[in-house]
């Protein structure tokens, strides 16, 4: 399972995110679970060592950071994944790049979280049929941006299903 260091947004956000959870949730598409948490995910790895995951917050920098979650993105093709991107800045690049470079040593970072490779996003649903994804669009489709703060971080492990806060405003 994945072990991954992955940003929080503030309560706002939070619940501007959840809401397009509901929407997809109610009209009987698949969406992200409800009692989860809306996250964009910085850093990936099969397993992140004891050694370096002390590391982590240090790397992370100080928070809040300003967020801005912007339009639709798809990513796949039979199964799809429907997400909001991100606004990068340069503040999010850096800590990006940091915790990428902590994490050198650990195995199985996929290479679509490189720096250069990396396209950062919040998940709206997973496993999406073309046609599922075309019923969603207008959903959560909206005229404009969302905005608030990262406040944090957690250390997720998708093995125990546990979530870890490892920095915070």
């Amino acid at each position: 399972m994945v072990q991954s260091v992955e940003l929080l947004l503030n309560e706002e956000l939070e619940d501007s995110i959840r809401s397009q959870w509901r929407a997809l949730h109610d009209a009987g598409l698949p969406c992200q679970p409800l009692h989860a948490r809306p996250h964009v995910t910085i850093g990936v790895a099969h397993e992140i060592y004891p050694r370096i995951e002390r590391h982590i917050p240090r790397a992370l920098g100080e928070f809040p950071l300003a967020a801005r979650i912007g339009g639709l993105l798809v990513f796949g093709d039979r199964r799809m994944v429907l997400a909001r991107a991100v606004t990068t800045s340069a503040s999010l690049l850096t800590k990006h790049e940091s915790v990428y470079a902590l994490l050198r040593e650990c195995p199985g970072r996929p290479g679509h979280m490189a720096p250069g490779q990396w396209t950062p996003h919040v998940t709206l649903a997973r496993k999406m049929t073309p046609q599922q994804v075309s019923a969603a669009l207008p959903l959560v489709a909206t005229r404009k941006d969302l905005t608030g703060t990262f406040v944090g971080a957690r250390r997720w492990d998708g093995t125990h299903r546990t979530e870890t806060i490892i920095a915070h405003e």
